[in-house]
């Protein structure tokens, strides 16, 4: 394909904006020579749109190639890119093909994009940032492969400075901040707890519910002042099924899918619900933070919900989360030991029994009872932020 396609002619050299300003100019008294001249639009052009009322936003397009998106549909993938950028997670190329495949089908708009690969093609993505440039390839500063050194004075500033800058913009009441972060809960304690035995005793052993777990994610969120969202719980299956809800907590919503971790679907599906508690308006908007996964920072469709909902979103940066995410901090430590307490309990009470996932709802439950409390979550957020 050329990359570098030269016109070979200058038919409709004027743009849409060109002759929008000729017409306005015609309707208001000046004549259709003079319009012609002064907006370099011609005068045949102008008396056809002036007689068939042609509508402006359908005029066709020039050349073999037609561009996939509107101009306003490339301006939000161009602000998420930066957005994502300023935030420490930008955006290699094929996350950018990716975002654009997933644009294309989320708007259902006929494309060229490769269905096997689930990206657009390299070379939409040299004409999108011919098109942008103020965009461009660089290269990301090292923030660390490990936690104790992604947590440095420089990127915690930058992240503080963006919290206070949207301060700036909007008082958020405690209320109106909320944390959201997932965690996984498997059917086999990872970590026993001691036991007493006899001094000398070379193996001391407790019996687990099976050799391999099966994960369950469950996706929970707090607020500044106290206040929980109902847990998501994602189950590691192809279909649901009613009887794994049992024990859940008040108000839970459930969903599955074959490896059980958060995808795009379940984010989007788990903002639905999070905006149907919270119900953001443009007197009272919210506030959600969240870490850098890729259902996160990758989700167009979560992210423009949240743009039309008054959800304003920020993400906490690379390998940081045990310090600056409140739900890292106050919660999940105690939750995922209150768990491993009620699975050694559950064991004890049902012998030769083992831990489904049919059993993770009503066990998490007992955690969640025991560890989500008011002055956690309080506590949570006044260490962190």
């Amino acid at each position: 394909m050329v990359r570098n396609y030269v016109r070979k002619s200058n038919w409709r050299s004027w743009t849409v904006e060109q002759l929008r300003s000729a017409l306005e100019a015609i309707k208001n008294g000046i004549s259709k020579n003079h319009a012609a001249r002064v907006y370099g639009t011609p005068k045949k052009t102008l008396i056809r749109y002036l007689t068939k009322s042609n509508n402006l936003s359908s005029l066709p397009r020039l050349g073999s190639f037609k561009s996939v998106f509107t101009d306003e549909q490339e301006r939000q993938l161009v602000n998420h890119i930066v957005s994502m950028s300023e935030c420490y997670y930008g955006l290699t190329q094929r996350d950018v093909r990716s975002l654009a495949f997933e644009l294309a089908e989320m708007n259902q708009i006929s494309h060229p994009f490769s269905q096997s690969e689930k990206l657009a093609g390299y070379d939409w993505l040299k004409r999108f940032l011919k098109r942008h440039p103020n965009l461009s390839l660089r290269s990301a500063e090292n923030t660390s492969l490990a936690r104790a050194t992604g947590f440095n004075r420089h990127s915690v500033r930058k992240y503080f400075d963006l919290l206070e800058g949207i301060f700036a913009d909007h008082q958020y009441p405690p209320q109106r901040i909320w944390n959201m972060d997932e965690t996984g809960f498997s059917t086999v304690q990872t970590k026993l707890p001691k036991v007493l035995a006899k001094k000398g005793q070379h193996q001391v052993g407790a019996i687990s519910s099976s050799e391999r777990g099966v994960n369950t994610t469950v996706v929970l969120a707090m607020s500044a002042s106290g206040a929980y969202l109902p847990p998501m719980f994602i189950f590691a299956r192809h279909r649901m099924n009613d009887a794994l809800k049992v024990g859940a907590p008040e108000g839970s919503v459930f969903t599955c899918n074959p490896s059980g971790w958060s995808t795009l679907i379940t984010c989007s599906s788990w903002f639905d619900h999070f905006l149907s508690h919270t119900r953001p308006s443009i007197d009272s908007p919210v506030l959600l933070i969240l870490d850098g996964h890729s259902t996160h920072t990758r989700n167009l469709q979560m992210l423009e919900k949240a743009e039309k909902n008054f959800a304003r979103i920020i993400s906490i940066p690379p390998h940081t989360s045990h310090k600056v995410q409140p739900l890292d901090v106050a919660l999940m430590g105690p939750l995922k030991s209150h768990y491993a307490t009620a699975n050694g309990n559950f064991l004890k009470k049902n012998p030769g029994k083992t831990i489904t996932a049919y059993n993770v709802c009503e066990l998490v439950n007992h955690a969640f009872v025991k560890s989500a409390n008011m002055s956690s979550a309080q506590n949570g957020f006044r260490i962190s932020i």
